[in-house]
């Protein structure tokens, strides 16, 4: 595969990984199909090499059209390749919303996260919660406004779940959420009314390209509570009142 010619090892063993250096047409040819298909480089290689062998149907009919091109006219900087994503206060508002439309059960495992925020976004609402979401703007749903980030979202390494990871990573250090054992998270704080409102008021929002939500709660390491930092549908500090 064309792929396989153009790799060169040149460390050693980092955590199961290797840092490998492949020339520039190379990393245009694996960038344009990352973007295409929301696989990462190392699922890309390896399905390259034959050690992978679940992917999408279609990465062979992408292979065949990106080689036919001419890969020395494209650019390979990274804000060509930049991935259109939501932004991380969209997605932290849908991990931590899970703790109050499903409060009987307090440690939620990454999975059932994964799963609660792959249904909102695929279909526009949480499960069992089909009257809690805006109307949809032209019928559309945020998997359908960001297809390339939501891409192949059953893989562990694709943009959708190393997106909520770090983003559970960040409430995690933020002391929002408390990891109790591997892949194991528990909400470390009690939301007052008015901040449950403006959690769920973000979740609610219709889903669009260009969408930006300012930074809505202080970290409890940061400032007593209340955390609401800043009302988005108000000028007032809600801090101040």
């Amino acid at each position: 595969i064309y792929i396989c010619k153009l790799i060169k090892i040149i460390m050693s063993n980092i955590k199961n990984t290797y840092i490998i250096r492949i020339s520039k047409k190379s990393h245009v040819f694996l960038t344009s199909l990352k973007l295409k298909t929301g696989m990462t480089f190392v699922n890309l290689i390896d399905y390259s090499l034959g050690l992978n062998t679940k992917t999408n149907d279609n990465l062979i009919d992408d292979i065949n059209v990106l080689a036919s091109k001419n890969l020395s006219t494209l650019d390979s900087s990274k804000s060509s390749f930049k991935l259109i994503k939501p932004t991380s206060s969209l997605i932290d508002s849908f991990i931590l919303i899970c703790w109050k439309y499903y409060p009987d059960i307090f440690t939620k495992s990454r999975q059932n996260i994964l799963g609660l925020i792959r249904v909102k976004l695929d279909t526009g609402s949480f499960p069992d919660y089909e009257d809690i979401s805006f109307p949809l703007i032209d019928k559309s749903t945020w998997a359908q406004v960001f297809p390339k980030w939501f891409k192949n979202n059953s893989y562990r390494q694709s943009n959708f779940q190393v997106y909520i990871d770090n983003r559970l990573k960040y409430l995690v250090s933020k002391a929002f959420l408390l990891r109790s054992d591997k892949g194991m998270y528990e909400l470390k704080v009690n939301f007052s009314i008015s901040e449950w409102e403006l959690i769920e008021s973000i979740t609610k929002l219709p889903p669009q390209v260009g969408l930006v939500i300012p930074n809505l709660l202080k970290s409890p390491k940061e400032r007593p509570w209340p955390l609401v930092y800043r009302d988005i549908f108000s000028n007032d500090d809600i801090n101040d009142l």
